[in-house]
Protein backbone atom coordinates (compact mmCIF):
# COMPACT_ATOMS: atom_id res chain seq x y z
CA UNK A 1 0.00 0.00 0.00
CA UNK A 2 1.12 3.59 -0.56
CA UNK A 3 2.09 5.90 2.29
CA UNK A 4 -1.16 7.88 1.93
CA UNK A 5 -3.23 4.69 1.98
CA UNK A 6 -1.44 3.58 5.14
CA UNK A 7 -1.98 6.91 6.88
CA UNK A 8 -5.70 6.79 6.07
CA UNK A 9 -5.85 3.22 7.36
CA UNK A 10 -4.03 4.31 10.53
CA UNK A 11 -6.58 7.11 11.06
CA UNK A 12 -9.34 4.56 10.70
CA UNK A 13 -7.75 2.31 13.31
CA UNK A 14 -7.25 5.21 15.72
CA UNK A 15 -10.87 6.33 15.35
CA UNK A 16 -12.19 2.83 15.92
CA UNK A 17 -10.18 2.20 19.11
CA UNK A 18 -10.03 4.11 22.37
CA UNK A 19 -6.35 3.22 22.36
CA UNK A 20 -4.30 0.94 20.13
CA UNK A 21 -0.76 -0.37 20.52
CA UNK A 22 1.91 0.64 18.01
CA UNK A 23 2.74 -2.99 17.23
CA UNK A 24 -0.89 -3.73 16.42
CA UNK A 25 -1.00 -0.78 14.00
CA UNK A 26 2.26 -1.97 12.43
CA UNK A 27 0.87 -5.48 11.98
CA UNK A 28 -2.35 -4.18 10.45
CA UNK A 29 -0.46 -1.96 8.01
CA UNK A 30 2.35 -4.50 7.43
CA UNK A 31 5.03 -1.93 8.23
CA UNK A 32 7.60 -1.48 11.01
CA UNK A 33 6.84 0.32 14.29
CA UNK A 34 9.36 2.98 13.19
CA UNK A 35 7.23 3.66 10.12
CA UNK A 36 4.12 3.95 12.30
CA UNK A 37 5.93 6.66 14.32
CA UNK A 38 6.68 8.51 11.08
CA UNK A 39 3.01 8.38 10.16
CA UNK A 40 2.22 9.81 13.61
CA UNK A 41 4.59 12.72 12.88
CA UNK A 42 2.84 13.38 9.56
CA UNK A 43 -0.55 13.37 11.24
CA UNK A 44 0.66 15.98 13.72
CA UNK A 45 2.14 18.14 10.95
CA UNK A 46 -1.38 18.19 9.46
CA UNK A 47 -2.85 19.26 12.82
CA UNK A 48 -4.11 15.85 13.97
CA UNK A 49 -2.48 15.23 17.34
CA UNK A 50 -1.95 11.65 18.45
CA UNK A 51 -1.62 11.08 22.18
CA UNK A 52 0.85 8.39 23.22
CA UNK A 53 1.14 6.52 26.49
CA UNK A 54 4.03 4.33 27.58
CA UNK A 55 4.13 1.08 29.48
CA UNK A 56 2.89 -2.43 28.87
CA UNK A 57 -0.60 -1.30 27.90
CA UNK A 58 0.46 1.94 26.26
CA UNK A 59 -0.22 3.00 22.71
CA UNK A 60 -1.75 5.71 20.54
CA UNK A 61 -5.12 7.39 20.71
CA UNK A 62 -6.87 10.38 19.18
CA UNK A 63 -8.74 13.10 20.98
CA UNK A 64 -12.48 12.92 20.41
CA UNK A 65 -12.62 16.19 18.47
CA UNK A 66 -9.90 14.94 16.09
CA UNK A 67 -12.00 11.85 15.41
CA UNK A 68 -14.92 14.13 14.51
CA UNK A 69 -12.67 16.18 12.20
CA UNK A 70 -11.66 13.17 10.12
CA UNK A 71 -14.87 11.19 10.43
CA UNK A 72 -15.76 11.86 6.79
CA UNK A 73 -12.66 9.86 5.76
CA UNK A 74 -14.24 6.64 6.94
CA UNK A 75 -18.00 7.12 7.27
CA UNK A 76 -20.97 8.80 5.70
CA UNK A 77 -22.40 8.89 2.20
CA UNK A 78 -19.53 10.92 0.75
CA UNK A 79 -16.60 9.01 2.27
CA UNK A 80 -13.69 8.36 -0.04
CA UNK A 81 -11.77 5.88 2.10
CA UNK A 82 -12.78 3.12 -0.32
CA UNK A 83 -10.83 4.52 -3.29
CA UNK A 84 -8.90 1.66 -4.86
CA UNK A 85 -5.87 3.46 -6.22
CA UNK A 86 -4.58 6.41 -4.23
CA UNK A 87 -1.57 6.63 -6.54
CA UNK A 88 -3.90 8.06 -9.19
CA UNK A 89 -4.73 11.03 -6.95
CA UNK A 90 -2.64 14.24 -6.79
CA UNK A 91 -1.66 13.78 -3.14
CA UNK A 92 1.93 13.79 -1.89
CA UNK A 93 1.46 14.51 1.80
CA UNK A 94 -1.15 14.55 4.54
CA UNK A 95 -1.84 18.29 4.28
CA UNK A 96 -2.85 17.80 0.64
CA UNK A 97 -4.91 14.81 1.73
CA UNK A 98 -6.81 16.96 4.22
CA UNK A 99 -7.48 19.56 1.53
CA UNK A 100 -8.66 16.80 -0.77
CA UNK A 101 -10.91 15.36 1.92
CA UNK A 102 -12.51 18.72 2.72
CA UNK A 103 -13.25 19.46 -0.94
CA UNK A 104 -14.58 15.95 -1.50
CA UNK A 105 -16.78 16.19 1.56
CA UNK A 106 -18.43 19.57 0.84
CA UNK A 107 -18.50 19.84 -2.98
CA UNK A 108 -20.64 17.52 -5.06
CA UNK A 109 -19.05 19.09 -8.13
CA UNK A 110 -15.64 17.91 -6.89
CA UNK A 111 -16.86 14.36 -6.31
CA UNK A 112 -18.26 14.30 -9.85
CA UNK A 113 -14.94 15.53 -11.24
CA UNK A 114 -12.94 12.85 -9.39
CA UNK A 115 -15.09 10.12 -10.93
CA UNK A 116 -14.37 11.39 -14.45
CA UNK A 117 -10.85 9.93 -14.06
CA UNK A 118 -8.98 12.72 -15.81
CA UNK A 119 -5.19 13.05 -15.70
CA UNK A 120 -3.41 13.35 -12.37
CA UNK A 121 -2.00 16.77 -13.35
CA UNK A 122 -5.40 18.17 -14.33
CA UNK A 123 -6.92 16.85 -11.12
CA UNK A 124 -4.22 18.59 -9.08
CA UNK A 125 -4.90 21.85 -10.96
CA UNK A 126 -8.64 21.44 -10.34
CA UNK A 127 -8.12 20.80 -6.64
CA UNK A 128 -5.83 23.82 -6.21
CA UNK A 129 -8.24 26.05 -8.13
CA UNK A 130 -11.25 24.92 -6.13
CA UNK A 131 -9.41 25.59 -2.87
CA UNK A 132 -8.44 29.06 -4.16
CA UNK A 133 -12.08 29.73 -5.16
CA UNK A 134 -13.28 28.70 -1.69
CA UNK A 135 -10.69 30.90 0.02
CA UNK A 136 -10.85 33.73 -2.60
CA UNK A 137 -7.08 33.62 -3.09
CA UNK A 138 -5.25 34.97 -6.12
CA UNK A 139 -3.34 32.45 -8.23
CA UNK A 140 -0.37 32.69 -10.57
CA UNK A 141 -0.53 30.48 -13.64
CA UNK A 142 1.61 29.44 -16.58
CA UNK A 143 -0.90 28.92 -19.40
CA UNK A 144 -0.10 27.25 -22.73
CA UNK A 145 -1.95 28.94 -25.60
CA UNK A 146 -2.92 27.21 -28.86
CA UNK A 147 0.21 28.61 -30.49
CA UNK A 148 2.24 26.86 -27.75
CA UNK A 149 3.20 30.23 -26.28
CA UNK A 150 3.32 30.23 -22.47
CA UNK A 151 1.54 33.15 -20.80
CA UNK A 152 2.24 33.97 -17.14
CA UNK A 153 -0.36 35.96 -15.24
CA UNK A 154 -2.12 36.57 -11.92
CA UNK A 155 -5.86 35.86 -11.93
CA UNK A 156 -8.80 35.65 -9.52
CA UNK A 157 -10.60 32.30 -10.01
CA UNK A 158 -14.42 32.59 -10.02
CA UNK A 159 -16.07 29.31 -11.10
CA UNK A 160 -15.80 26.21 -13.28
CA UNK A 161 -17.85 25.24 -16.30
CA UNK A 162 -17.82 22.42 -18.83
CA UNK A 163 -18.14 22.59 -22.59
CA UNK A 164 -18.20 19.46 -24.75
CA UNK A 165 -16.65 17.45 -21.93
CA UNK A 166 -13.79 19.93 -21.41
CA UNK A 167 -13.45 21.76 -18.09
CA UNK A 168 -12.69 25.48 -17.93
CA UNK A 169 -12.25 27.95 -15.09
CA UNK A 170 -13.61 31.47 -15.42
CA UNK A 171 -11.21 33.99 -13.89
CA UNK A 172 -11.02 37.74 -13.49
CA UNK A 173 -7.78 39.31 -14.70
CA UNK A 174 -6.94 42.58 -12.96
CA UNK A 175 -4.39 43.72 -15.54
CA UNK A 176 -6.82 43.48 -18.44
CA UNK A 177 -9.85 44.27 -16.27
CA UNK A 178 -11.94 41.46 -17.77
CA UNK A 179 -13.10 37.87 -17.32
CA UNK A 180 -11.20 35.15 -19.15
CA UNK A 181 -11.77 31.41 -19.70
CA UNK A 182 -8.88 29.02 -19.07
CA UNK A 183 -8.87 25.41 -20.14
CA UNK A 184 -7.60 23.32 -17.21
CA UNK A 185 -5.52 20.98 -19.38
CA UNK A 186 -3.56 24.00 -20.65
CA UNK A 187 -2.58 25.25 -17.20
CA UNK A 188 1.03 24.10 -17.03
CA UNK A 189 1.93 25.48 -13.60
CA UNK A 190 -0.13 27.01 -10.80
CA UNK A 191 0.77 28.71 -7.53
CA UNK A 192 -1.65 29.99 -4.90
CA UNK A 193 -0.98 33.36 -3.28
CA UNK A 194 -1.69 34.41 0.30
CA UNK A 195 -3.32 37.55 -1.12
CA UNK A 196 -7.11 37.55 -1.10
CA UNK A 197 -9.38 39.17 -3.67
CA UNK A 198 -12.93 40.53 -3.51
CA UNK A 199 -15.19 38.59 -5.84
CA UNK A 200 -17.67 40.59 -7.91
CA UNK A 201 -20.71 38.38 -7.26
CA UNK A 202 -22.98 40.26 -9.66
CA UNK A 203 -20.42 39.96 -12.47
CA UNK A 204 -20.04 36.24 -11.75
CA UNK A 205 -23.81 35.67 -11.88
CA UNK A 206 -24.14 37.56 -15.17
CA UNK A 207 -21.24 35.63 -16.70
CA UNK A 208 -22.63 32.28 -15.55
CA UNK A 209 -25.95 33.11 -17.19
CA UNK A 210 -24.18 34.19 -20.37
CA UNK A 211 -22.16 30.96 -20.53
CA UNK A 212 -25.16 28.81 -19.77
CA UNK A 213 -27.20 30.42 -22.53
CA UNK A 214 -24.52 30.72 -25.19
CA UNK A 215 -21.40 28.66 -24.85
CA UNK A 216 -21.40 26.03 -22.13
CA UNK A 217 -23.05 24.35 -19.20
CA UNK A 218 -22.39 23.86 -15.52
CA UNK A 219 -22.17 20.63 -13.61
CA UNK A 220 -25.37 19.74 -11.81
CA UNK A 221 -26.20 16.69 -9.75
CA UNK A 222 -28.24 13.86 -11.19
CA UNK A 223 -29.25 12.95 -14.71
CA UNK A 224 -32.02 14.35 -16.89
CA UNK A 225 -34.17 11.92 -18.84
CA UNK A 226 -34.93 12.82 -22.47
CA UNK A 227 -37.70 11.06 -24.39
CA UNK A 228 -38.02 11.37 -28.16
CA UNK A 229 -39.32 9.93 -31.43
CA UNK A 230 -36.63 8.98 -33.93
CA UNK A 231 -36.62 7.93 -37.58
CA UNK A 232 -35.55 4.25 -37.45
CA UNK A 233 -32.91 4.83 -40.13
CA UNK A 234 -31.05 7.13 -37.73
CA UNK A 235 -30.85 4.84 -34.70
CA UNK A 236 -27.17 4.06 -35.32
CA UNK A 237 -26.38 7.76 -35.71
CA UNK A 238 -28.14 8.60 -32.45
CA UNK A 239 -26.38 5.78 -30.60
CA UNK A 240 -22.99 6.97 -31.84
CA UNK A 241 -23.76 10.54 -30.70
CA UNK A 242 -24.62 9.35 -27.19
CA UNK A 243 -22.21 6.41 -26.84
CA UNK A 244 -24.91 3.75 -26.90
CA UNK A 245 -26.86 5.15 -23.93
CA UNK A 246 -30.19 5.07 -25.79
CA UNK A 247 -32.97 2.68 -24.69
CA UNK A 248 -36.35 1.82 -26.23
CA UNK A 249 -39.19 2.79 -23.87
CA UNK A 250 -42.57 2.20 -25.54
CA UNK A 251 -44.55 2.42 -28.77
CA UNK A 252 -47.21 5.06 -29.28
CA UNK A 253 -49.39 5.52 -32.39
CA UNK A 254 -47.07 3.36 -34.43
CA UNK A 255 -44.01 5.37 -33.36
CA UNK A 256 -41.28 4.10 -31.05
CA UNK A 257 -40.29 6.28 -28.10
CA UNK A 258 -36.63 6.23 -27.08
CA UNK A 259 -34.92 7.56 -23.97
CA UNK A 260 -31.46 8.74 -22.95
CA UNK A 261 -30.19 10.08 -19.62
CA UNK A 262 -27.73 12.97 -19.71
CA UNK A 263 -26.14 15.62 -17.50
CA UNK A 264 -25.86 18.59 -19.83
CA UNK A 265 -29.02 19.55 -21.70
CA UNK A 266 -27.53 22.29 -23.84
CA UNK A 267 -24.68 20.14 -25.16
CA UNK A 268 -27.29 17.49 -25.95
CA UNK A 269 -29.23 20.18 -27.79
CA UNK A 270 -26.27 20.85 -30.09
CA UNK A 271 -26.11 17.17 -31.02
CA UNK A 272 -29.87 16.87 -31.54
CA UNK A 273 -29.88 19.89 -33.85
CA UNK A 274 -27.50 18.01 -36.14
CA UNK A 275 -30.27 15.45 -36.80
CA UNK A 276 -32.71 18.10 -37.99
CA UNK A 277 -36.27 16.83 -38.56
CA UNK A 278 -35.30 13.16 -38.07
CA UNK A 279 -35.85 13.46 -34.30
CA UNK A 280 -38.68 14.95 -32.22
CA UNK A 281 -38.18 15.64 -28.53
CA UNK A 282 -41.12 14.76 -26.27
CA UNK A 283 -39.65 15.84 -22.96
CA UNK A 284 -38.28 17.73 -21.09
CA UNK A 285 -40.11 20.91 -22.07
CA UNK A 286 -37.05 23.14 -21.54
CA UNK A 287 -35.15 21.20 -24.20
CA UNK A 288 -38.06 21.49 -26.63
CA UNK A 289 -38.17 25.24 -26.02
CA UNK A 290 -34.42 25.57 -26.51
CA UNK A 291 -34.60 23.71 -29.85
CA UNK A 292 -37.53 25.89 -30.96
CA UNK A 293 -35.54 29.05 -30.24
CA UNK A 294 -32.51 27.77 -32.10
CA UNK A 295 -34.58 26.64 -35.09
CA UNK A 296 -36.37 30.00 -35.23
CA UNK A 297 -33.05 31.86 -35.19
CA UNK A 298 -31.66 29.65 -37.96
CA UNK A 299 -34.74 30.21 -40.13
CA UNK A 300 -34.59 33.95 -39.51
CA UNK A 301 -30.89 34.06 -40.32
CA UNK A 302 -31.38 32.43 -43.73
CA UNK A 303 -34.55 34.41 -44.37
CA UNK A 304 -33.11 37.85 -43.67
CA UNK A 305 -29.40 37.25 -44.12
CA UNK A 306 -27.50 39.28 -46.69
CA UNK A 307 -24.46 37.65 -48.22
CA UNK A 308 -22.34 38.25 -51.24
Amino acid sequence: MSKISNIIRMMQLLCHHDQIQIMEIANQLEVTPRQVRRYKDELELAGIYVESTTGRYGGYKLKQNDCHRIDFFISGENRFFDFNDWNELPIDNLSELMDFARLYHIHEEFRHYIKSRISKHELRVYMMLMKAIDETKKIHIHYVKKEQDVVKRWVNPYFFFEKYGITYVCCYEDQENKLIYLRLSRIHELKTSNQSFIKDELLAIREKKNIEENSGVFYHSGLTSIKFYLDAKYIDVMESLFSGQMTKVETESGKTIYQIKVEHLQEVGYKILSLGSKIEIIEPIELREYLKREATQIIQMYKDGNHS
